[in-house]
């Protein structure tokens, strides 16, 4: 009877998570509650009783709730930076893969603004009040466009020259396509058809 009992007791008992595992929980149930009621409705301890543990806890994690919120934020932007990436390792002229690039941020925004309006407006929070995560991602696109633009320069594509100030130029001139409080005061007048025209006209300055 003592064996089962302690059986059974070690069957039940309750996983121990490492620090990063926690961490992870912590941040897949906040992302979820976000969606579902919203960043500024969620509090902490909604995120503490949804995973059994005592807001004290979640803070041994998170100095605030404001860091939960801009971890969130980051965590989409990974999304983000994962499907843009590869694009970089595709075959094809170097315009043909910005063209992508851009496309797949205007198809992530416009599929937020649709269908996920919470994280839509975290998003808008991000980008206006410039967290670490939208400059930390900015500096990312930047990069791929300087790689674009020296494969195109290497390969005759482009004319040559300096990569990183002609990726600057193409960074900047395509602020409407990367900034995404903007699609909401574009409305209709963005679609892929405008963002394709976008992409062409500046790759005839680069040729």
């Amino acid at each position: 009877m003592i064996f089962i009992t302690s059986l059974t007791t070690t069957q039940f008992a309750r996983k121990r998570f490492t620090r990063d595992e926690t961490r992870e929980r912590i941040m897949v149930k906040a992302d979820e509650l976000f969606r579902q009621f919203g960043f500024e409705k969620t509090t902490v301890a909604d995120i503490a009783e949804e995973l059994r543990m005592s807001p004290a806890n979640i803070y041994k994690f998170f100095s605030s709730k404001e860091a939960i919120i801009q971890a969130s934020a980051d965590r989409n932007l990974v999304v983000l930076g994962e499907a843009v990436q590869g694009h970089l390792v595709d075959s094809g002229p170097a315009l043909d893969r910005i063209e992508k690039v851009l496309v797949t941020f205007y198809r992530h925004t416009v599929d937020i603004l649709r269908n996920e309006r919470q994280v839509f407006k975290l998003m808008i929070r991000a980008y206006e009040q410039k967290w670490d995560c939208v400059g930390a991602f900015d500096n990312f696109l930047l990069k791929t466009f300087t790689k674009l633009v020296k494969e195109g320069m290497s390969t005759g594509e482009f004319k040559p020259g300096d990569a990183l100030a002609t990726a600057h130029l193409l960074f900047d001139c395509l602020i409407l396509i990367r900034t995404p409080h903007l699609y909401q005061q574009e409305g209709r007048e963005l679609n892929e058809k405008r963002i394709r025209g976008m992409v062409r006209f500046l790759g005839g300055a680069l040729k």
